[in-house]
């Protein structure tokens, strides 16, 4: 009986581990001479007349020196910058008539203001592969046969499997280290095989034990649930939520294998330096990932598989709502997003 269920957890796990292996993984400075007035005549040491309007700047102050003497005037508001495009990347034009000094009184000099600086172009928008789901509005809808296995997510409303749903790493360290059977103490688990570990949270889960390697795992170290002490159980090295769902991250699958050489602890993803190291296109991307394609032809497997069958960017993405792969869902409607 041990045996068997053994057998049958490896069968599981290897499975899922090769599932996951499979898949694939941017002013002209407006100067104008403020127009200084004439000056009037002034009688002995009299005073001078009212200086003369600015162009386009502020309004200038009234002089009141004497022959020869300096007044200065007022300063005008700053131009307001033009507004930038929408998605362009040119500059917006420079506003009119900067900060600037009024007009001199007899003698005096005039300054004029400086125009406001253009307004920043807005940067372009870059085009993002296109993904299938599948909305619903209850469970039944999400029903494949006598299938229950798919929810429907109440908040996003699409189908998907609750127990590789998630929205951080750390929800998916229990489907991706196939532990399936829970348990409050080891005497739930085989104990030959397995102990009952608390996977965080009190949730308490059967996890193999090392015989003496773990397969499609590492040992690691998890407080015992039901007992005192710690114990080293087979669980995933890197489990990776991506995309709303659980996978394995490079950390277990490793890299190498013609999408980039060097595995991201940050990201779970591989990550390469030169073309040579992706085998599908030889293109490595800027953002430091193997493209998936260079032309639809080469999205042919991706099509077959979830309905994504364009290029864009690089990535291969869904077209229409028509092209994405219903497994079989009751009554769920096919949206490509």
């Amino acid at each position: 009986m041990a045996f068997s269920r053994r057998l049958g957890v490896i069968w599981i796990a290897g499975a899922s581990w090769l599932l996951a292996v499979g898949c694939d993984d941017s002013e002209d400075q407006v100067e104008r001479l403020a127009g200084a007035g004439d000056a009037g005549e002034a009688p002995s040491a009299g005073k001078s007349s009212i200086a003369g309007s600015q162009n386009d700047g502020g309004k200038a102050g009234a002089g009141s020196a004497g022959e020869g003497g300096t007044t200065s005037g007022g300063n005008g508001a700053a131009g307001g910058g033009g507004d930038a495009g929408s998605g362009g990347n040119s500059a917006g034009q420079a506003g009119a008539g900067g900060e600037a000094a009024g007009a001199a009184g007899v003698g005096g000099e005039a300054t004029g203001g400086v125009g406001g600086a253009g307004g920043q172009g807005g940067e372009g928008g870059v085009a993002v592969a296109a993904t299938c789901s599948f909305s619903c509005a209850n469970d039944a809808a999400c029903l494949i046969g006598q299938n229950g296995s798919q929810k429907c997510n109440l908040v996003s409303h699409r189908c998907e499997d609750p127990t590789t749903a998630c929205t951080a790493d750390v929800d998916c360290l229990i489907s991706q280290s196939a532990w399936f059977f829970t348990c409050a103490d080891d005497d739930g688990c085989d104990p030959d095989f397995e102990a009952c570990i608390d996977a965080g949270g009190g949730q308490g889960f059967c996890a193999t034990l090392p015989d003496p390697d773990c397969f499609g795992g590492v040992p690691r170290t998890f407080p015992r649930l039901g007992a005192a002490g710690t114990v080293e159980v087979c669980a995933s090295a890197a489990p990776r939520c991506m995309g709303g769902a659980c996978t394995h991250g490079c950390g277990d699958t490793g890299c190498g294998q013609g999408n980039g050489n060097t595995c991201s602890t940050a990201t779970g993803l591989c990550e390469c330096t030169l073309g040579t190291e992706c085998t599908k296109t030889g293109v490595c991307g800027g953002d430091a990932h193997c493209q998936q394609c260079k032309i639809d032809n080469d999205c042919a497997a991706t099509v077959a598989l979830d309905g994504r069958g364009i290029c864009v960017q690089g990535t291969c993405g869904c077209a229409s709502p028509t092209t994405c792969v219903n497994p079989g869902y009751a009554s769920a409607t096919a949206a490509c997003q």
